[in-house]
C-alpha cells in the first residue's frame, strides 16, 4: 500500500464544533493556522500524519479530502494552540 504524507489542522469553530482540514505541505496548514480572517475559526492543532493515496480525493482547487476519515494516521504533532 502506498501512503503519502499530508498535515492536518483540527479547528474550532463557533456554533459548528471541532472540524479537520488537510493540507499537501506543512506550509499551506501553516498559512491557514495563520490566517486571521476567519472571525470564528480557532486553530487547535497541526499534525503531520499519513494516508494511503487510494484513500485521497483531489479537487478542481487543488485542495485534498479524505474519502473515509479513519484512513488518517497522526504520526507526529508539529503545533498545538495551548
Amino acid at each position: 500500500m502506498e501512503t503519502k504524507i499530508v498535515y492536518g489542522v483540527k479547528y474550532y469553530i463557533e456554533d459548528i464544533g471541532t472540524e479537520f482540514e488537510l493540507f499537501k505541505t506543512l506550509s499551506d496548514a501553516e498559512k491557514f493556522w495563520n490566517n486571521k480572517s476567519f472571525d470564528k475559526i480557532t486553530p487547535m492543532k497541526i499534525v503531520k500524519g499519513i494516508v494511503s493515496v487510494n484513500s485521497l480525493i483531489e479537487n478542481n482547487n487543488d485542495e485534498i479530502q479524505l474519502k473515509n476519515d479513519f484512513d488518517f494516521k497522526t504520526i507526529d504533532i508539529i503545533k498545538t494552540n495551548a
